[in-house]
């Protein structure tokens, strides 16, 4: 949320995040979510299957974070880093002050 704010960007996710409590319902992407086209879209830990990616596909640039080498949303990205996504969030956070 964090990151976020400090983008002027707007939360969103996969069904997941919403039965985690990070997101609402109307704040998924994916198959029954929305399709999203922004400028910038920052995948943190999202795994990026067929049904999510093809719903973000859209988006300007594309940056992913993913703690497995082999999630399929690293292959799609134009910017992928392996790791922790709470880490590499918080620090870009700190980044732009």
């Amino acid at each position: 949320e964090l990151l976020a704010h400090k983008l002027g960007a707007q939360m969103a996710g996969v069904r997941e995040a919403v039965d985690e409590g990070y997101i609402a319902e109307e704040q998924v992407v994916g198959i029954t979510g929305e399709r999203v086209s922004p400028d910038l879209y920052i995948a943190l830990g999202i795994r990026g299957d067929t049904m999510h990616t093809w719903r973000m596909k859209d988006a300007r640039y594309e940056v992913a974070v993913h703690t497995d080498a082999d999630a399929p949303i690293l292959k799609q990205s134009d910017a992928a880093i392996v790791g922790d996504p709470a880490k590499w969030a918080g620090e870009l956070a700190k980044l732009l002050g």
